[in-house]
């Protein structure tokens, strides 16, 4: 073969591997594209992304959309940094690639107005079925931990890969977890993670080296006899202390810092049992800022500042809202906290020098979801949107509407009653005049000095009747579960919770002053709940017990409001539920409990009779069907029930379930079936005119959700961009 055939085959080989060798450039350059924007938005390297952004652009070719979308994403790193050079990137795009008219446009807007990039809020991903988010994100924004609530171990999920890595075993021995863990904070080198354990009834203080893939072994930092739960919010940058929070067998309350060497706990302050949402360290180490309650009557809180020494505290934000603290900005300048001052929740910033206020706070973004998961290194902020699956309340409205009783048909619409915190408002009751209807609002900010997740404040509403105008009215309460009642002579509500100090109990509210003042507390580690007054205000009517404990006996007890003398009306052993029973007839002569058998689980509702006598079943069903009490007809001759086949919550059907709606009279005649899907329904408050009912309308819970908001401050001070041309 002569020498010009082997020069023509030679070039032709190399025009076909051109395409070739294009292709896997092209695609090479797509890959390297993602690893800088991995870089940029979840290490925080920007510098390092510049750098991926510039070996994209070179290795490009012919995709001019992927140059130009580079050296769009490398400016923006750039104007981050507070480097000028962002400019000259945005003009070149525009300079060079004028056939790619969105990246065009966008440097445009950006040299035009010497733009900062864009503040961007995004979901990053949920929490696994089963688990329950606590702590905080890892500094690189990488790892959420959460607890698989199957057994109660601790995972971390990786936010980029979606993969989950199991960091504990050793609850998995317990059919219910007697073991299990709460609250885990990350090192800022992200290589250990701190966590607390409870081994019932105590709680420990753990970490664990996150070092290698495998199960990894667990040091116990602290534990004490005297110390009944203990978790940590946050790791010193130097790595030497962990800010936590405490409770104690008496019920005392704490904040303090454990060495993550020696183990030895300093405290720094006591606190009430409502503790702080979540304690952080200022990036230099020098302050921890959090939240506490305004007063002890009230759930909305303030936000501090306290020297980690402990010789100065600063009240750096106060003022009739609810503020949180939500993290420290990336360079220590600014205090980030959230906000419902202007009547939604919203991100502002506070700036700080030496630990102190300097200036007014100032309003980011006027609309924010989420507990605190602190700022990550990248300067973003994330957040935990929390859905409660235990609690009914997920998300819920006021409605009102009239309703025949026969038929269980609405005679109206139902109206949303309460337009303030849409979405917040539950479990409605009306006086007994009927010209007010009290309700429930959610506030999912206070910590229950659990500081794991967020738990569910409730702030109570009244609405009048007549004029639609709404007062709310704080407390100072843990309202759990979730229930209010009015007095008889309508000047008060009942309730059932904790107070500030941890006791458990029943409670009265004057609506008046505001006040509130104990009814009886708990002596042992039973419950109080459901209080229930008779129409003449002499008696009062409530359950004692042990939840969820089928070993153990619960009482209906009948107490005279004067004197304080009990008697037992009903003693079982089994299950009580925990919704609004004991619910009393409106003639006053029996009371609704519902209960649970300890032998089948089949729920049952009984009627209790006031005077005296033995109980009588009304209502029993076999599972997997529940049974959930809806009210007494306005005449006391029968009872509305709402009967599924799907798990109920407190006091609410299903969202979403087919459910039915029974009508069953008290003289033995036949049930009905009414023409009422319930679905989602709290239990209805009777309009004493015995025309209307009031209730909550509930959605399905969701999975906890991990938040991330980005680009949210402007460039440090002296780094703005140049606006020369």
């Amino acid at each position: 073969m002569n020498r010009s055939i082997l020069l023509l085959i030679a070039a032709a080989l190399v025009a076909g591997l051109q395409p070739m060798r294009a292709q896997q450039s092209a695609a090479q350059a797509e890959k390297l594209l993602a690893s800088a924007q991995h870089k940029a938005t979840i290490d925080g390297d920007l510098k390092g992304a510049i750098e991926d952004y510039k070996k994209v652009v070179a290795a490009a070719g012919a995709n001019r959309a992927l140059a130009a979308q580079a050296l769009v994403r490398m400016a923006e790193c750039y104007q981050r940094l507070g480097d000028a050079e962002a400019r000259r990137v945005y003009e070149r795009v525009v300079r060079e690639f004028a056939d790619q008219k969105e990246f065009v446009a966008l440097a445009e807007a950006r040299i035009g107005r010497s733009e900062p990039a864009r503040m961007t809020s995004r979901r990053i991903t949920s929490v696994p079925v089963g688990g329950v988010g606590y702590g905080t994100v890892s500094p690189d924004g990488r790892y959420f931990p959460y607890t698989n609530w199957e057994y109660g171990d601790l995972f971390v999920r990786d936010l980029v890969t979606g993969t989950d890595r199991r960091l504990t075993n050793l609850s998995a021995q317990y059919a219910k977890p007697s073991q299990f863990s709460v609250q885990a904070a990350f090192s800022k080198d992200g290589r250990q993670i701190a966590y607390g354990w409870v081994v019932a009834p105590k709680t420990e203080l753990r970490i664990i080296d996150l070092a290698g893939t495998g199960l990894p072994q667990p040091r116990r930092l602290f534990g004490s006899d005297d110390v009944a739960n203990i978790w940590p919010d946050d790791w010193s940058p130097d790595g030497k202390w962990l800010a936590v929070q405490l409770r104690r067998v008496d019920k005392t309350a704490q904040m303090g810092l454990v060495g993550v060497h020696d183990g030895v706990l300093h405290i720094l302050k006591s606190v009430d049992w409502r503790g702080a949402t979540r304690i952080m360290f200022s990036p230099d180490g020098r302050y921890l800022a959090y939240d506490l309650p305004a007063s002890d009557t009230d759930n909305r809180r303030d936000v501090f500042i306290l020297a980690t020494d402990g010789s100065r505290e600063v009240k750096a934000v106060a003022d009739p809202g609810n503020d949180v603290v939500m993290g420290w900005s990336a360079d220590g300048s600014a205090l980030l906290f959230s906000s419902d001052r202007t009547g939604t929740v919203g991100l502002w910033r506070l700036r700080v020098a030496d630990g102190r206020p300097n200036g007014a706070p100032e309003l980011i973004k006027p609309q924010i979801d989420g507990a605190p998961l602190g700022v990550g290194k990248n300067g973003a902020l994330y957040s935990l949107v929390h859905h409660p699956r235990f609690n009914a309340a997920v998300s819920a409205d006021v409605q009102v509407a009239a309703f025949d009783f026969e038929t269980g048909r609405l005679l109206s619409p139902p109206e949303t009653a309460v337009q303030r915190f849409v979405g917040t408002n539950n479990f409605p009751t009306w006086s007994p005049d009927g010209k007010q209807l009290a309700y429930l609002s959610m506030r999912q900010t206070a910590t229950e000095g659990g500081g794991a997740a967020t738990k569910n404040s409730f702030i109570i509403g009244i609405r009048a009747t007549q004029t639609g105008h709404v007062r709310e009215m704080p407390t100072g309460l843990n309202l759990y579960p979730p229930t209010i009642r009015w007095s008889a002579d309508g000047r008060s509500l009942l309730t059932h919770g904790r107070d500030n100090k941890g006791r458990q109990g029943l409670f009265r509210i004057n609506v008046e002053t505001e006040t509130v003042s104990v009814i009886a507390l708990s002596a042992d580690d039973g419950e109080l709940r459901s209080p229930s007054e008779s129409s003449d205000g002499k008696r009062l009517y409530y359950m004692h017990g042990y939840v969820g404990d089928a070993d153990r006996e619960f009482a209906v007890i009948e107490r005279d409001v004067i004197t304080g003398t009990e008697r037992e009306l009903l003693r079982e052993r089994g299950i009580f539920a925990p919704g609004p029973a004991p619910m009393l007839s409106p003639d006053g002569q029996w009371l609704l409990v519902s209960t649970v058998s300890p032998a089948t689980q089949a729920p049952t509702l009984k009627l209790v009779p006031v005077r005296g006598g033995q109980p009588q079943e009304i209502v029993h069903v076999d599972l997997p069907r529940r049974v959930a009490l809806q009210g007494w007809t306005p005449d006391g001759r029968a009872i509305l029930v709402a009967v599924s086949d799907t798990f109920q919550g407190i006091g609410v059907t299903a969202p979403g379930a087919a459910t039915e709606l029974w009508r069953v009279p008290l003289d033995g005649s036949e049930r009905r079936k009414l023409d009422l899907n319930v679905a989602g329904m709290t239990p209805f408050s009777v309009h004493p005119d015995g025309g209307q009912i009031a209730y909550g309308l509930t959605e399905r819970a969701k999975d906890d959700e991990v938040w991330v908001l980005e680009n949210f401050l402007p460039a440090p001070a002296g780094k703005k961009e140049s606006t020369r041309n």
